[in-house]
């Protein structure tokens, strides 16, 4: 740690729309500050039979109120008064608007206080346009808001935040346009690469498993990877699809339901549910073929590299995806993936198809995807840009304005 670091410093993590055992924020950030010697409290929605510790992390659980503004306000206050009554050295936010607005206020009244702390930002989704394409994708109010939060954003890079750290290469690069005298650091999602086997397993024969990780809803492709394998299990009657994730919202598990009522396909599709990172690779290592089925909406096409992207590389999977810029030059670049020619179910389940016709091209896709994981996302590196960003908080040179 540098000279003007405290001896064991105090970290306040503020979230206000992730589970405090969100695999980046308790699982990869929080613990690996822990190990570096710092003190974490995370101050998160109550998700129910949190414990005040584990593994040496502390929690701060508040309520949500049911909706609408008085939720906001509620959400902001209890956001707010945790961070003054706490006085952390860091106050590590999580989200642009109530964890950003209520560290920046913190912030501020410490320093009244003569107490310093610095503001971190860690921005894990481009967030004007994750609030814009709720407005549509073009039209004067997407871009009213779209600008509106760049504004927002862009003031509280220049009069509050000390650094930045992001989850994607993209955000990092549009953060130190808005603002470059502030060090902005990338520490990706990267798997538990070193909690998981060195080596995928040896895939033979031919392909009977399609997957999907993560979260699954209606703009992340549901309707999409299930319309595609409808079709293909017709075609081929080995074939099976794996979920390992989270159907995300009520009517996503409605239509999911219905769709295999009618199809008949319950024998032929898993879905465990939502999966811990530390036992992903046991439903990976049963893929032959990861997909990445995703929206074209002005926010889906920034978030890369996508976490899943990540694991399916390090499992050795080749990668099938709906139509993404990003995914289209890597897959071009290092021959790991397919993109389908358009965004519907025929297309991708054409993409699949070639695949399945030729599995020792997609074992050769695997290979090429696995030995890209192991050299650019491994997670000592993020881990060591988190830390990189925690020294250059604490130096002298760092900001002290308000």
């Amino acid at each position: 740690m540098s000279r003007s670091m405290p001896d064991k410093p105090r970290v306040l993590m503020l979230t206000a729309r992730h589970n405090p055992f969100d695999g980046r924020i308790f699982h990869f950030e929080a613990k690996t500050l822990v190990e570096a010697g710092f003190e974490v409290t995370i101050v998160a929605p109550r998700a129910g039979g949190e414990p005040v510790e584990r593994d040496g992390v502390r929690f701060l659980p508040f309520e949500k109120a049911p909706k609408g503004v008085a939720r906001k306000l509620s959400t902001l206050k209890a956001l707010a008064q945790a961070a003054t009554r706490l006085a952390p050295d860091v106050l590590h936010v999580h989200e642009v608007d109530a964890p950003l607005l209520a560290g920046w206020w913190a912030k501020r009244r410490l320093a009244r206080k003569g107490r310093r702390a610095r503001l971190v930002y860690d921005c894990h989704e481009p967030w004007p346009f994750f609030y814009a394409r709720n407005f549509g994708e073009r039209g004067l109010l997407h871009h009213g808001v779209k600008h509106a939060v760049i504004a927002y954003e862009s003031w509280m890079l220049r009069h509050g935040v000390d650094g930045v750290l992001t989850a994607h290469d993209l955000e990092a690069d549009y953060l130190r346009f808005l603002e470059p005298r502030i060090p902005v650091r990338t520490s990706l999602n990267t798997p538990p690469l070193d909690a998981w086997p060195d080596t995928p397993p040896v895939r033979e024969g031919p392909i009977e498993v399609i997957g999907h990780e993560g979260y699954m809803t209606e703009s992340h492709g549901l309707k999409t990877l299930l319309g595609a394998f409808e079709r293909l299990a017709r075609e081929h009657p080995r074939l099976r699809l794996l979920i390992a994730g989270k159907l995300q919202y009520p009517s996503d598990e409605e239509y999911f339901r219905s769709w295999l009522l009618r199809t008949n396909l319950q024998d032929r599709v898993e879905y465990p549910g939502w999966v811990q990172r530390d036992d992903l690779w046991r439903y990976l290592d049963r893929m032959d073929i990861g997909i990445h089925a995703t929206g074209m909406d002005a926010n889906a096409v920034r978030v890369w590299p996508a976490n899943k992207i990540m694991a399916y590389l390090s499992r050795g999977l080749p990668i099938v995806s709906t139509p993404h810029p990003m995914n289209r030059a890597m897959f071009a670049r290092y021959g790991c993936g397919v993109v389908a020619d358009g965004g519907g179910p025929e297309a991708l389940g054409d993409a699949i198809g070639s695949l399945i016709d030729s599995p020792e091209r997609a074992r050769k896709m695997g290979a090429a995807g696995w030995k890209l994981a192991k050299d650019r996302f491994d997670p000592a590196q993020s881990r060591r840009e988190l830390l990189a960003l925690y020294e250059e908080l604490f130096r002298e040179e760092t900001r002290t304005a308000l």
